[in-house]
């Protein structure tokens, strides 16, 4: 079930069907299929989004968002500049998360995307700077969110 508030999502999954694994898809903004990354250990899962913009001055917008579950909490501000969806700067915070499952670098990372365009290509680009350090998917994900928002 998807809930829009504001301009975000959360994403909740109900397993009381005694189910062990739910299979969960859901759409990047490609459409292509991503299978979810963890196992459920409970009997409902929830992902929240919540994203916010602001329109700034020369054709640059201010987009911030953040992404949490019950194992990461994760924020990243971005200036844009229009049309051409042009990232000009970027950070991130981690508010929450294991250390060996979400490495902190990665929000130092993140400052890296400067100059991506949103569009094709954006996520591969994403993941070059980010690497292969524990956490990079999770930020991946938030950082396609934050490309939506952003258009």
């Amino acid at each position: 079930m998807r809930d829009y508030p504001r301009a975000g999502f959360v994403l909740k999954i109900d397993r009381s069907l005694g189910q062990s694994l739910v299979p969960l898809h859901i759409e990047t903004m490609a459409d292509a299929p991503v299978a979810f990354s963890i196992p459920f250990l409970h009997s409902s899962y929830e992902r929240s989004f919540d994203a916010e913009i602001d329109a700034l001055a020369g054709g640059e917008i201010l987009v911030r968002g953040r992404m949490r579950d019950h194992r990461f909490d994760f924020e990243h501000t971005w200036r844009l500049r229009t049309p051409e969806f042009e990232v000009l700067e970027a950070s991130a915070k981690q508010n929450a998360g294991e250390e060996s499952r979400f490495n902190p670098e990665l929000c130092r990372r993140c400052a890296e995307i400067k100059g991506a365009r949103i569009g094709r290509g954006f996520s591969k680009r994403i993941l070059a700077e980010l690497g292969d350090l524990p956490g990079a998917e999770e930020h991946l994900f938030l950082a396609i969110e934050m490309a939506r928002i952003g258009q």
